[in-house]
């Protein structure tokens, strides 16, 4: 299942998906990783699509202690040296969430990232293929890119900046998350909604 948290301010992105990540870090019992697309300071290399995929498996493959998986370490061998491909890494990625029962992907600012063919294709396939064990948070300003590309798959959404006056943003969040999120994972769906809202209240 995936959720798309639309805002046209980056701040506003940012701390949603801070909040969500540290309530779900609360759990230990739960499978989560995280990456904050960003382009301040020149960052080039957090506004890739690559360096995602390898932090996505780097904090994967900590939470069980086994350090790199051995997938990963074949492929340096057989590359002799040279870095993985792109579609090898997302193999990879995709081989470590198959052996998880459920995992949450938080991806931050999803507009930020500078290959968005590369990074919506492969969201498309991780939301068509692991529908059933992997939850995707994902948080962008409005794109147009973007808004087609989850256009065609089941994507939730809510758009705060639909909701002009503060005191309307609760009633509003409760209204979207019982029409749109009846499939969702109960805890997930509790944590979004929880955060949604005292955010909203303290706006």
């Amino acid at each position: 299942m995936a959720f798309w948290y639309i805002s046209s301010k980056l701040i506003q992105t940012y701390i949603f998906s801070s909040l969500i990540v540290d309530q779900l870090f609360e759990d230990p019992t739960v499978e989560m990783a995280y990456f904050f697309f960003d382009s301040r300071d020149g960052q080039s290399d957090l506004q890739l699509h690559n360096k995602l995929i390898r932090c996505l498996i780097s904090q994967f493959a900590d939470m069980h202690q086994k350090g790199v998986p051995l997938e990963l370490a074949n492929s340096y061998k057989n590359s002799k040296s040279q870095q993985p491909l792109d579609k090898d890494l997302e193999n990879i990625l995709g081989n470590v969430l198959s052996r998880l029962s459920h995992a949450y992907i938080i991806v931050d600012a999803l507009d930020e990232c500078t290959e968005q063919e590369k990074m919506l294709n492969w969201l498309s396939n991780l939301v068509q293929q692991m529908s059933n064990t992997v939850h995707i948070l994902v948080t962008s300003r409005p794109l147009l890119d973007i808004e087609k590309a989850f256009g065609k798959l089941d994507i939730s959404s809510v758009n705060i900046g639909e909701v002009v006056v503060n005191s309307d943003i609760a009633q509003y969040l409760k209204v979207q998350m019982e029409s749109k999120f009846e499939e969702f994972d109960q805890s997930f769906k509790a944590t979004i909604q929880s955060v949604l809202t005292e955010k909203a209240e303290g706006s």
